[in-house]
């Protein structure tokens, strides 16, 4: 198994990262405390979907990117492949995939959530819904995290997450820099 500390280091010292050595390590802790699945929204230089393989590499599961852009595309299918990770890159609006994993859960071809990494849109529209379609889908004792999660009260991000805490989905662990990450409290969604 490679040196994971290097490995980080390298990623978020190189333009395919917008991720910071702080975040990215506690990115890494809660992925590698995962049991089940893992959906990342926004991929975008894929730097993150690359941690977050490489935290879920020796587990047996899968981690899920989406994103609405097919701009890097390509080259973040490359750097996966690279390293062999197991991550399916998506291409579409969070909140499509979100019904779509609702359907898969009720085909019973994927499981429930062990975690949710959030880092998309960053309007307090887009980044409510995206909490909205997917912390629900995070079993209780799962992981959600959110990037540009700042203290900044002002923030839309913390001005999204400040209305969705009303539903009591989520407590809050620790932060990093600009990452905040919390544990669903609530049992998640049930599909017949």
């Amino acid at each position: 198994m490679p040196n994971i500390n290097k490995i980080i280091k390298k990623l978020t010292s190189s333009y395919t990262s917008r991720t910071k050595l702080d975040e990215a390590l506690l990115l890494y802790k809660y992925a590698r405390k995962t049991k089940g699945f893992i959906v990342e929204v926004g991929t975008c230089l894929a730097g993150s979907t690359t941690i977050l393989g490489f935290a879920n590499k020796s587990l047996s599961s899968r981690v899920y990117s989406v994103d609405i852009s097919d701009k890097n595309h390509e080259e973040n299918l490359q750097r996966i492949r690279k390293y062999r990770l197991k991550c399916n890159l998506i291409i579409d609006k969070s909140v499509n995939f979100a019904k779509t994993w609702r359907k898969w859960i009720k085909a019973r071809k994927v499981g429930k959530l062990s975690m949710v990494y959030i880092d998309a849109g960053h309007s307090f529209k887009s980044a409510y819904r995206d909490m909205k379609y997917w912390v629900p889908l995070v079993k209780k004792g799962g992981f959600v995290l959110i990037h540009d999660y700042h203290t900044d009260p002002e923030n839309s991000v913390v001005k999204a997450y400040k209305k969705f805490k009303e539903s009591g989905y989520c407590k809050f662990l620790e932060a990093a820099n600009c990452m905040a990450a919390f544990k669903n409290i609530k049992k998640e969604i049930v599909y017949a």
